[in-house]
């Protein structure tokens, strides 16, 4: 056996104790938006091969040219997501979130073995070392972390690996182990910036045993490239996409300027001396700490009793100057100290060593004993009660005082700390762990232990055995994690057992495409998602709103900008946020498919996105499993929303009272796409029943080949409560088959009672029609590949300003423009817009061709989104097409714009007035001539 196999195989043992006993602990279930968007990150970068926080858009927005941000957090606990996440991603049966929650778990249980080695090298036994680490990674707030998957575990664990490299250095200097010492040194920078205040007591532990003045040089130049590397460090890192803003210096220096003494003192007493935040308020067994660095002086070993005490006040001294949160959030204790705890732990070493033998009054072994039962218990507290607790009890406490009560009372008041909150309120029956919901975690933890402990106390190991050992850990701990995963794969916590949320699941993945969002409409199901969405969309989730009620027993909601007349718009009812992703999704996307957890029988919710997408956009499908789990396919296209917009009219009544004033439809399309369809309907009398509204798309032999169907204006409409004598918009999304032969279709128009499908009969200028629907049209259908209009808003470089601005209302100016002043029948009329647009807002603006004559027919157009879509200078570009028809007569025609708030709807007046209608303005002629 060589020989250092007895401390490789308690090195394996430890790993194994510790993880087993995190393992019987593991929540997996997230705490704070921090942890989000670190796992967001990892996602997108698997699955999208990009960095950006989709799915958690409601909590991190961004500020840039597009909604989604980057990430905000240092890279390090991102790239070690990675590995767990692609793997559980290409396994099914493994849920996404609950791997990679598992990564602190690993990590501690390393940073344990980190301590075992590091009592090596300072030559302490290794039982004793063993035992010391086992201290500190069960009776320390270590233990309550590997719940989370904040940076603080990580940045604990290369901290530790940074320290024990310098005690090897400290020995024996070795210019390879400098180097490692280095990049240690740079991703634990990289984990958490604000580790560069471990520097200072790495510098003691390297501090040479007999200084010289050569030493002397050789420590001053060591200091000042510790100083340069870590500039480097930061400067480099702040030029990625990965919380750029964390490396920022001039962030740091307006933080220490911004700070005071009293901010500096509060610190320094709430992580130094309170019975609630301190170190040795949630770690108590670091108490011993001070006895153990007593007697590291008197063994001689300065270094280890030094750079402890030099780090714990770097830390807490940078965070009283430096003007952060102290408190650490939600979370165990003060979060900002995690990385403290294994280096203070290695002060256990000697205490322990003295322990073993024998020179330790009885009195002391029975005090140390106690204290070590005491700190496990707050740990235990911390690990079996929901971490929202404490949080919950203190605000109904202190109501007056919100959040400020976890940082003054929880702090400075006993009987409100969160470890003796915790302590109080263990219930046995509700414990905050996963495996409750999965009996086999339990085994797989104990199973862990059992093989810790059963090997860890061999005396003499053969080679065969210490290989087959050290084979054999591995395999037991994957297949133990794999399999108590594999049974929380159905998490209730995630309303994952439910089957219709297992459907809808099943159905977004069969059918979203890597072009396709699918887009939450509140964070409800996020949770769910992210544990088991496996398809190729993207996942973006809104926030809550403020203008919509989650439940009957909410109050309805207050929305205080509603200034208008006639009620409270959908519009008003979202946030800027929710506005600006409805606005960008704007033929930048293939297909949305909105994920809703209410419907129209939940009279109660408003359900503003999903009528804003549904009006605005083109409703393709609904799927509903339950009235909560409701899949919508929408095609994100601008539909037309005013009565200038409707370019084709026809008289069809249904039933008495109920007419088709107009419609617009693409003439032209390719099979496998979507055909978008406005109907605009009329009510001229009394109408007693909400009727469905059918429109189908059928070939030369009546044959169907696409439709949709449902409650007119995406199910927000009402036949029965429409006004008389007022245009109601209704857009409906043709889904056509890959297959479709290309040919001439007919589109029809049918509405019907949906109790028993009864058409209503149709009259076309007070002649009835048999068959009970209206033809208003002829579609040619085209081979995928033959006809592609632009679909997506190309941003260009901006266009000179013309001699003539024309404003729109106050705040929206065309500052520039181009198009060709000829172009053939059956192709398309390229036009290249730049706005200038001074106030958020959501505007429509629309480009129609008109033929010169005395009526100004309309006889094709182009709708645009225009909204703020930068914050600071509010100029954009866009780029359009217009397809003009191949039977179009040749002729000189018109190209009008207009814009509108599609909110109100109203069209806003130009100064100056291009056309004489004040609406409108000419930018200029365009001859069609007939393609060859």
């Amino acid at each position: 056996m060589p020989s250092f196999g007895k401390p490789v195989i308690l090195s394996f043992c430890l790993f194994s104790i510790l993880l087993g006993g995190y393992w019987l602990t593991y929540r997996g279930m997230p705490l704070s938006g921090d942890e989000l968007a670190m796992f967001s990150a990892a996602e997108s970068l698997v699955k999208y091969d990009e960095s950006r926080l989709y799915s958690v858009y409601y909590q991190y927005p961004g500020a840039g040219d597009i909604p989604w941000s980057q990430p905000v957090h240092e890279p390090m606990q991102i790239v070690l997501s990675i590995p767990l996440y692609w793997v559980a991603y290409h396994l099914d049966g493994v849920g996404m979130l609950h791997t990679v929650w598992a990564l602190s778990a690993l990590v501690t249980a390393a940073t344990g073995v980190v301590i075992f080695w590091t009592g090596l090298t300072l030559n302490y036994r290794p039982m004793v070392s063993f035992v010391a680490a086992l201290v500190v990674g069960l009776s320390t707030m270590l233990w309550p972390y590997t719940q989370t998957a904040f940076r603080e575990p990580v940045a604990a664990f290369w901290v530790m690996l940074a320290f024990w490299l310098a005690f090897q250095l400290h020995k024996r200097w070795r210019w390879w182990q400098t180097g490692v010492l280095v990049l240690v040194c740079a991703a634990a920078l990289l984990t958490k910036e604000i580790m560069f205040l471990a520097f200072p007591a790495l510098m003691v532990v390297l501090w040479p045993a007999h200084p010289t003045r050569r030493t002397l040089i050789i420590g001053t130049g060591t200091v000042l490239l510790g100083l340069i590397f870590i500039i480097a460090v930061f400067s480099l890192a702040s030029e990625t996409n990965f919380g750029s803003n964390r490396f920022d210096s001039r962030g740091y220096l307006g933080r220490i300027e911004g700070s005071s003494l009293d901010y500096f003192l509060t610190v320094m007493g709430a992580y130094l001396l309170s019975p609630g935040r301190s170190l040795w308020a949630t770690s108590p067994i670091l108490l011993l700490s001070l006895y153990g660095a007593w007697l590291a002086h008197r063994e001689g070993n300065w270094r280890l009793a030094l750079a402890p005490f030099v780090l714990l006040l770097t830390v807490t001294a940078g965070y009283g100057v430096g003007g952060w949160d102290w408190h650490g959030g939600l979370g165990w204790g003060t979060r900002y100290l995690i990385h403290v705890v294994p280096v203070m732990g290695l002060l256990l070493l000697p205490v322990l060593q003295h322990l073993s033998d024998g020179k330790i009054h009885r009195v002391g072994w029975f005090a140390g004993a106690a204290l070590l039962i005491f700190s496990v218990l707050i740990q235990l507290g911390g690990v079996l009660v929901p971490t929202q607790l404490a949080f919950d009890i203190l605000l109904a406490e202190f109501p007056e005082k919100g959040a400020r009560a976890f940082q003054d009372e929880a702090t400075w008041n006993p009987q409100y700390t969160q470890w003796y909150l915790h302590l109080k309120n263990v219930d046995f029956d509700n414990l905050s762990i996963a495996w409750r919901y999965a009996k086999i975690g339990w085994l797989a933890g104990g199973l862990f232990i059992a093989l810790g402990l059963g090997l860890a106390w061999q005396k003499t190991v053969s080679r065969r055995a210490f290989l087959l050992q050290i084979s054999l850990f591995p395999i037991v701990w994957i297949l133990g994690i794999g399999f108590s995963l594999h049974a929380m794969e159905d998490d209730p916590r995630f309303e994952a057992n439910r089957p219709e949320l297992q459907n809808l699941l099943a159905s977004v993945e069969q059918q979203a495409g890597e072009k396709d969002m699918v887009l939450l409409a509140n964070p409800t199901y996020l949770y769910f998602f992210l544990n088991s969405y496996r398809g190729e969309g993207v996942v973006v989730t809104l926030p809550y709103l403020a203008g919509e009620r989650y439940s009957p027993d909410q109050p309805d909601p207050v929305v205080e900008d509603a200034d208008r007349g006639g009620g409270i718009t959908p519009n008003e009812r979202i946030d800027f946020a929710t506005s600006r992703v409805i606005n960008y999704l704007n033929m930048r996307y293939a297909n949305i498919w909105l994920v809703m957890n209410s419907g129209p029988f939940f009279p109660w919710a408003y359900r503003p996105v999903e009528e804003i997408l549904t009006s605005n956009y083109f409703p393709v499908s609904e799927t509903k499993w339950a009235e909560d789990a409701r899949l919508i396919r929408v095609y994100p296209y601008y539909n037309y929303r005013l009565p200038t917009l409707v370019t084709r009219h026809h008289p069809f009544t249904f039933g008495e009272n109920l007419t088709l004033a107009g419609y617009d439809a693409a003439e032209r399309i390719e099979a496998g796409s979507i055909l978008p369809v406005v109907l605009v309907w009329q009510k001229d009398g009394l109408v007693d029943f909400n009727y469905n509204i059918g429109v189908a798309l059928v070939d030369e032999n009546g044959i169907l080949r696409a439709q949709h169907d449902g409650a007119p204006q995406g199910t927000f409409g009402n036949t029965a409560e429409w006004e008389n004598g007022i245009l109601y918009f209704d857009a409906h999304g043709l889904a056509l088959p890959d297959d479709l032969s290309p040919g001439q279709y007919s589109l029809r128009v049918a509405m019907y009672d949906w109790r028993d499908a009864a058409r209503l009969p149709v009259w076309f200028e007070r002649n009835f029609i048999e068959g009970d629907y209206a033809e208003i049209a002829t579609v040619e259908v085209v081979s995928p590949g033959q006809y592609t209009p632009l679909q997506t808003n190309e941003i260009t470089e901006h266009l000179p300003v013309q001699e003539t601005v024309y404003r729109f209302g106050d705040h929206i100016q065309l500052t520039g423009y181009l198009f060709s002043d000829m172009v053939e029948t059956g192709s398309g009329l390229i036009v290249t817009t730049t706005w200038d647009i001074q106030q958020t807002g959501n505007h429509n603006a629309t480009l129609t061709l008109y033929q010169n004559n005395e009526t100004q027919t309309a006889v094709n157009g182009l709708a645009v989104s225009l909204y703020n879509e930068k914050f600071h200078d509010g100029v954009q570009t866009y780029r359009h097409e217009i397809y003009v028809p191949e039977d179009l007569p040749p002729g000189t025609y018109s190209l009008i714009a207009s814009v509108t708030d599609w909110a109100v709807p109203a069209l806003y007046q130009v100064t100056p007035q291009g056309t004489g209608k004040g609406y409108e303005v000419l930018l200029g002629t365009v001859e069609v001539i007939t393609s060859p």
